[in-house]
């Protein structure tokens, strides 16, 4: 479909989930002869890879997440092999001890990307909408600005990029992301190719800028770090993913947003998020957009997960979400669509790419309001890590400050109780439990943005976190004079 038509679709902006998909056609297909293993050394890597070129052919180690035991190798099946030889020797060298875990690779996409749910732009939405919609004073943004922007946090968007020219982000977006997409960039760029076979070019393209810019309308003082692991179809697999949370742990992100989803259980998954929570990272995901309980979306299905299903204006599930036992919480995710109109009133409203401003539905945003309430309340403690709550018990503190804080909905959602998490966001009970955010740039807390904190940031001058961690107000994993720039711009 050409991106104009995309654009001007409105019958497409809440499309149903394709009527042919049932039984096994709901899961997300196999990655051909890709294989990804867990060692623990080179020489069992060795091991492993001698194994499987006695029992494969063209057997390589094709990549490697940085500064981690993890790698991908390719393969081709002899005759009369299937996948599930292949499967059945990833579980055999486990059993072996030569790999930690093995397995195959799967591809996962966008909740919206699955249901063939495009954005809308309806004579260019104006972006006074934007900053009005109903989602923020459904979940009482306007009250919790006087306690927290998000000041200082660095949120990883992990999507098909951002458009970070959009005047939506005010120069908010970090310049040092990546893309784990072949020949893709971090910009939310179309390539031209139905990459994924729809008979649809492009459909996604947008959808990480708009998920970003919900992000930032929820905390607009935070940073965003854009990193690419979908394609402009909204597709990407489990190993882009996998090393798009490995960068951003490293990158130093304390909310990790995934508005993605593969129905694969993946050990690579379940390794990178452990190691985020085990760093005191919160990462957020969407349940999904196939009202559904089974198969249930991953990395949603992880317990540490913050797993979020999406709701309508007046706190009703939506009719496209994911639910069951797993969700942690729901968030507003829906636009009314009448008479062939958005119905602003009504409507989740984003930037996308070109300047632009369109309305979506999805539980991609629901996942995006949810994680810009925990940079709110991670700003809200510049004193973390310390005796009381270690580093990795920093997401825990602020899952559970968010969870406990929702509004109860079970009451008005009869069918859904327990299967929809403890209730609908609410910004402003989360920031009311801590006291509110110091200013953005006051190191030594004393209310003002001074001398002492000049002297601070001079004193980490040149360093890379963790040293100097808190001087580096730009995100960028280093001090510079970048931020002593930023320091002097907010000089009392």
């Amino acid at each position: 479909m050409n991106r104009s038509l995309t654009i001007l679709a409105s019958a497409l902006l809440a499309a149903a989930s394709r009527d042919a998909l049932a039984g096994n056609a709901l899961r997300d297909p196999l990655v051909p002869e890709r294989m990804m293993v867990r060692v623990a050394d080179d020489a069992a890597l060795a091991s492993l890879v001698s194994a499987a070129r006695a029992t494969f052919d063209g057997v390589e180690v094709i990549d490697a997440i940085a500064g981690r035991p993890i790698h991908m190798l390719s393969y081709r099946l002899r005759r009369g092999q299937t996948d599930e030889t292949a499967s059945a020797f990833c579980a055999a060298q486990v059993a072996l001890g030569a790999a930690v875990w093995a397995e195959l690779n799967y591809l996962g996409q966008s909740g919206e990307g699955r249901t063939d749910s495009f954005w809308l732009s309806q004579f260019d939405l104006d972006p006074g909408i934007f900053e009005s919609q109903y989602g923020g004073g459904v979940i009482g943004l306007p009250s919790s600005r006087g306690r927290s922007l998000g000041q200082g946090t660095l949120i990883a968007v992990l999507d098909t990029g951002i458009d970070e020219q959009h005047p939506a982000f005010g120069g908010r977006v970090q310049s040092g992301g990546a893309s784990f997409v072949a020949g893709a960039g971090t910009s939310d760029a179309p390539n031209g190719l139905d990459d994924d076979g729809d008979g649809l070019v492009d459909e996604q393209v947008g959808h990480g800028t708009f998920v970003a810019g919900l992000v930032h309308l929820v905390a607009p003082e935070a940073w965003i770090l854009p990193v690419t692991v979908l394609n402009s179809d909204g597709v990407g697999d489990l190993w882009t993913i996998g090393k798009g949370i490995a960068f951003a742990i490293d990158r130093g992100a304390d909310v990790i947003n995934l508005s993605l989803g593969s129905t694969y259980s993946s050990a690579l998954l379940e390794d990178v998020v452990h190691e985020a929570d085990l760093k005191g990272i919160v990462v957020a995901a969407a349940m999904g957009n196939m009202a559904r309980i089974d198969p249930e979306e991953y990395p949603a299905g992880l317990t540490t997960v913050l797993a979020v299903c999406a709701t309508d204006p007046v706190d009703g599930v939506a009719t496209f979400s994911n639910f069951g036992p797993k969700a942690d919480l729901c968030a507003p995710g829906t636009t009314l669509v009448a008479g062939g109109a958005i119905v602003t009133s009504q409507a989740v409203v984003g930037p996308v790419p070109g300047g632009r401003w369109a309305a979506w539905q999805g539980t991609s945003f629901a996942t995006a309001f949810a994680s810009g309430v925990a940079a709110l309340v991670r700003a809200q403690h510049p004193e973390w890590p310390d005796a009381t709550t270690p580093l990795a018990a920093i997401d825990d503190a602020i899952i559970e400050s968010i969870t406990g804080a929702s509004m109860p909905i079970d009451s008005i959602n009869p069918g859904y109780e327990k299967l929809i998490g403890s209730g609908r966001l609410d910004a402003s009970a989360a920031t009311a439990l801590a006291p509110a955010a110091p200013r953005f740039a006051d190191l030594n807390l004393d209310g003002r943005v001074s001398g002492g904190d000049l002297g601070i940031l001079l004193g980490d001058f040149g360093l890379v976190p963790p040293l100097g961690s808190r001087s580096d107000l730009n995100r960028d994993g280093r001090v510079s004079g970048a931020d002593l720039g930023l320091l002097l711009g907010r000089w009392d």
